[in-house]
């Protein structure tokens, strides 16, 4: 049908879970204003990212509803993010009509890095194609294009602009 490609991936249940008392784990609450539903929590997870990368260190983000455009790990390596159980990333919807593209995480020219836990993304597909009527199809690309291995405009290309993660040019991501 017209609707984005769904991927499910299923996993062992996990056996090591971080815990906030070790010194190499790193509240994500720590860089909350507040942690209500509606609050935009885009510049948080960017500080966040910021400050964890390259350290080894795990991001813990708690049981909770955060809120943001797009989850970037853009040149980033050395560290885990780890989505406790009950924790729920949903990504902002685009504004009927307007088209805005963005990944749930968009993973580019980055190594190393471990994404764990028993959270959620909710990429809001319903929401931004049917309930907001927007059409991404502009861009998509045929099967002719992928025979020619021509580049790829991410930000018109609805297959990457809009899928729940997307990981270009990056190594050992987990």
């Amino acid at each position: 049908n017209h609707l984005p490609m769904l991927m499910l991936i299923i996993e062992s249940p996990e056996k090591v879970f971080p815990s906030l008392d070790e010194p190499e784990v790193v509240d994500f609450n720590t860089y909350l204003e507040s942690s209500t539903t509606n609050e935009d929590h885009t510049e948080a997870f960017r500080t966040a990212i910021k400050d964890i990368n390259k350290t080894g260190k795990t991001l813990y983000i708690r049981k909770g509803v955060y809120l943001t455009d797009e989850i970037q790990l853009h040149d980033c390596s050395n560290f885990k993010i780890y989505f406790s159980p009950g924790s729920l990333v949903k990504i902002k919807t685009s504004p009927p009509k307007k088209n805005i593209h963005s990944c749930g995480i968009s993973i580019r020219n980055s190594r190393d890095i471990h994404l764990l836990g028993r959270g959620c993304i909710d990429h809001q597909a319903y929401e931004n194609f049917w309930k907001a009527g927007n059409d991404y199809s502009h861009g998509f690309p045929g099967y002719d294009f992928y025979g020619k291995m021509e580049p790829i405009d991410p930000d018109l290309d609805p297959f990457f602009s809009q899928a729940a993660m997307l990981i270009v040019n990056s190594q050992n991501i987990e």
